[in-house]
């Protein structure tokens, strides 16, 4: 008998399985050696893969940066979708949606915590890659909460910029030891509560000429 035939087959991995490997251990780095140490090339030599592997993935280190930080909320970020999509389907009261959603933010940094610090400084220092995160969640969020707040698109826009930032620097209060989990999902709650029952007042005329 050959025994080539017992042997196992090795199954080469997909491009989503080592998408997910390579994340995974960028996590790796960044908590054991820190956010400075994460380059394509060090994560390439973790993997045991080529350079051009991790670029074909990521593009550049602010690619990956930015990877990462939509890796961390991920899963917080599905719970407040969940929320909504109860929300506006009226099967969950206001209190209840408002302080669901005010956990997953605040709750997304806590779980995470110094990766969530780490990440989230290397990726304000990259610019351009930092900010194009944050509109892209902004967008998300304002489509999200859309249907559950009587308010017109540009309202929403400017109650989501407000909104996230909040939720942002509580989150790094909370990480600081400076607000609790409890005081800063409060405070979130304060905020969404009272635009849920608001309505855009129309623009004043003021005739012509004024």
């Amino acid at each position: 008998m050959d025994t080539r035939d017992q042997a196992p087959h090795r199954r080469r991995m997909t491009g989503a399985g080592r998408r997910q490997q390579m994340l995974d251990r960028a996590m790796t780095i960044v908590a054991e050696e820190g956010a400075a140490a994460l380059t394509l090339a060090r994560l390439a030599e973790a993997c045991g893969v080529t350079k051009p592997i991790a670029y074909q993935h990521f593009g550049t280190r602010e690619g990956l940066l930015a990877e990462l930080f939509l890796h961390l909320g991920a899963r917080h970020e599905a719970a407040a979708a969940v929320a909504l999509s109860a929300r506006a389907a009226g099967t969950l009261a206001l209190p209840q949606f408002a302080h669901a959603i005010a956990a997953a933010f605040i709750d997304c940094a806590i779980d995470n915590g110094p990766l969530y610090t780490e990440i989230a400084a290397a990726l304000a220092a990259a610019g351009a890659a930092h900010q194009a995160v944050r509109i892209g969640f902004v967008q998300r969020y304002a489509a999200a909460i859309r249907p559950v707040v009587a308010l017109d698109d540009a309202a929403v826009h400017a109650f989501t910029v407000a909104y996230v930032g909040a939720a942002e620097h509580l989150s790094e209060a909370v990480l600081q030891g400076h607000v609790t989990r409890e005081r800063a999902i409060a405070t979130l709650c304060t905020m969404l509560v009272p635009v849920c029952a608001m309505r855009s007042a129309p623009p004043v005329d003021r005739g012509p000429g004024r």
